[in-house]
């Protein structure tokens, strides 16, 4: 991680907690790419599943940022907020900082085993994901 006080700002903004920081930066660069690589195989096969509906790209990419939870790195490139912006998005439906990767898979872990349908439900309620997670880490409820 570029180690630069702004960026960690815009981290710490984000609600990256200083254990985040530690995590992540106690994976090697190969372990990161691993994670990153894993997470962008998802994406796309999410993204082809849902292209071989016959919907739309644009379509297609709404469906991935509803559905899916998506990382990327900070700070946001003005492209991705064009791009997502014209899309309907907001920045809270924005990616997450992939520091945020092993608290968020343990949190909707959780969930998933122990309410797998309330946590439906609240996602539901929200545009995204991203939207309902940022929503639960900016009211500390993980």
């Amino acid at each position: 991680m570029n180690s630069s006080p702004e960026l960690l700002q815009y981290l710490l903004n984000e609600g990256v907690t200083e254990v985040d920081i530690k995590w992540w930066g106690s994976l090697n660069a190969q372990q990161q790419e691993d994670i990153k690589n894993a997470n962008r195989a998802l994406m796309f096969t999410a993204f082809n599943n849902f292209i071989n509906l016959k919907i739309t790209p644009d379509e297609a990419m709404k469906k991935v940022m509803t559905n899916y939870i998506l990382y990327g790195d900070f700070p946001v490139d003005s492209g991705y907020i064009s791009e997502h912006s014209s899309l309907g998005f907001s920045k809270e439906d924005y990616y997450l900082p992939w520091e945020l990767s092993d608290r968020v898979g343990r949190y909707v872990s959780d969930q998933f085993i122990n309410n797998k349908e309330k946590f439906s439900e609240q996602v539901k309620s929200f545009s995204t994901v991203n939207a309902f997670l940022r929503n639960k880490i900016k009211n500390q409820e993980f």
